[in-house]
């Protein structure tokens, strides 16, 4: 009997253990839960920090995007205007002459013509070489090894109209080895 007394204390005890295990889990779980609940504001908190800094970011992009609009709305109008003076100064309307600017050139001229000096020759060009002698004596002594003709066949000699065709010229080619 004392075993199933000593086991009923054991057993008590053990329920004991059982009830401050469940109340320290309790506690435990509470106090995770609290600091999830912490952690998770503290996240919030960030991600909406994180948030409004985005919204100024994406504001100051869209105000520096406007100025650089502006800005190459007002270099196209720069432009614009260079190109028409440039224009008025280098175009055609620039290049008209006045009478007296003409007169004075045309005498300036007539006068340049009476000091000229005359002209010198014009150089004589220099007559063709003509060929060796030497050469055309040794060409002529070589024997002639071969002879092509090439001509067309008696059909092809008339030309589209009926005419017949005429020979326009010869070629003759000597080579040496």
């Amino acid at each position: 009997m004392a075993a199933i007394v000593a086991s009923s204390e054991v057993i008590k005890k053990c329920e004991g253990e059982k009830k401050k295990l469940a109340v320290e889990i309790k506690r435990i779980h509470i106090v995770d839960t609290l600091k999830q609940a912490s952690s998770l504001a503290r996240l919030q908190a960030q991600l909406h920090a994180e948030q409004q800094a985005h919204a100024r970011e994406k504001d100051s992009h869209a105000a520096s995007r406007e100025e650089l609009r502006i800005a190459r709305m007002e270099r196209d109008v720069a432009k614009a205007k260079l190109q028409e003076l440039l224009r008025r100064y280098f175009g055609r309307s620039s290049e008209k002459l006045d009478p007296n600017q003409l007169q004075l050139a045309w005498e300036a001229v007539e006068s340049d013509i009476e000091i000229v000096a005359p002209p010198k020759p014009a150089p004589q060009p220099k007559p063709p070489r003509e060929r060796s002698v030497r050469r055309i004596r040794r060409m002529e002594e070589l024997p002639v090894l071969e002879k092509v003709v090439v001509d067309l066949p008696e059909e092809q000699k008339i030309g589209p109209d009926g005419q017949p065709l005429r020979q326009i010229r010869e070629e003759i080619t000597e080579e040496v080895d």
